[in-house]
């Protein structure tokens, strides 16, 4: 739009007249793809090391030369994180619910699939990264890319990313040291809740399989976690919260689509969550 284009212009005068370039790059396709734009800017970024950000982060002062420190220091790292300082820690009945149920949770000082380190006090190795504020070396590019079957906000492209790099032998680093404050409400939470759903539950399966394989126990384990999400949908709704029936809808549809996600194929869903996004 006229008000887009105006508003990239006024950024880019910006960061000109501090002596830094900025490319927008524009695609039209129909639907977004937040790990398709990740991947365009890779493609087109001409420095060492790429850092990636949400657009409602604030940055400490000293946030790029904490994560550059873990470059310089650590000479096999491939990717590091900062530290959001305010990520929302469950409580502990939450918690164990989510360890019970695999739905994903933190522990101080540890990184491991569906655990995010939080709180963090020292230098750690992480598993994974978290998309709002990651930097990896370029070079990273010539053997993995973000996954653009994952549409919109593309839930869960840093996690699948990033444990697949874990998994290829590169080392990845989280210090406290590069402090992130995030400022706004999820992207997820500004969807409308049908369409929210249905990325959520989607893309969860999706990458479970993706990085745990098709096999029988991870299907076991997989449907135990759904079981837990479709719990967890129903205790929201107590609260208030319009969850429920979209959780509901969007459980029973990868379910019929089981076999195609078993298969790394989101064709069918993928044209659902269009259509819940008003895209057609």
């Amino acid at each position: 739009s006229d008000s887009v284009r105006q508003l990239t212009r006024e950024i880019k005068g910006k960061f000109e007249r501090g002596g830094i370039g900025l490319i927008y790059v524009s695609r039209r396709k129909k639907c977004r793809s937040a790990a398709r734009a990740r991947n365009e800017g890779a493609r087109v970024a001409k420095g060492d090391i790429l850092l990636f950000l949400d657009d409602d982060v604030i940055l400490s002062k000293r946030y790029l030369e904490s994560l550059l420190e873990i470059f310089s220091t650590r000479g096999k790292a491939l990717g590091v994180q900062g530290f959001i300082v305010n990520f929302p820690e469950p409580t502990s009945l939450k918690r164990a619910f989510c360890k019970v149920f695999r739905l994903g949770t933190s522990e101080p000082n540890k990184s491991d699939w569906l655990v995010y380190p939080y709180p963090l006090t020292k230098v750690i190795k992480c598993r994974w990264l978290s998309g709002s504020n990651m930097a990896v070396r370029k070079e990273v590019f010539e053997l993995l890319k973000f996954d653009e079957n994952l549409l919109f906000y593309s839930y869960g492209e840093d996690v699948l990313f990033s444990w697949t790099l874990s998994l290829l032998g590169g080392e990845l680093y989280a210090t406290p040291k590069a402090k992130i404050l995030l400022i706004n409400k999820s992207v997820k939470e500004t969807l409308n809740p049908k369409a929210r759903e249905l990325i959520l539950t989607a893309y969860r399966a999706y990458l479970w399989i993706k990085v745990k394989g098709g096999r029988f126990r991870s299907l076991i384990e997989l449907t135990w976690s759904l079981l837990g999400w479709f719990l967890a949908g129903l205790l929201e709704s107590l609260t208030g919260k319009e969850v429920f029936p979209w959780r509901l809808r969007a459980i029973a549809l990868v379910l019929k689509e089981l076999k195609e996600l078993m298969n790394l194929r989101l064709n069918a869903l993928n044209e659902i969550i269009c259509k819940d996004m008003g895209v057609v």
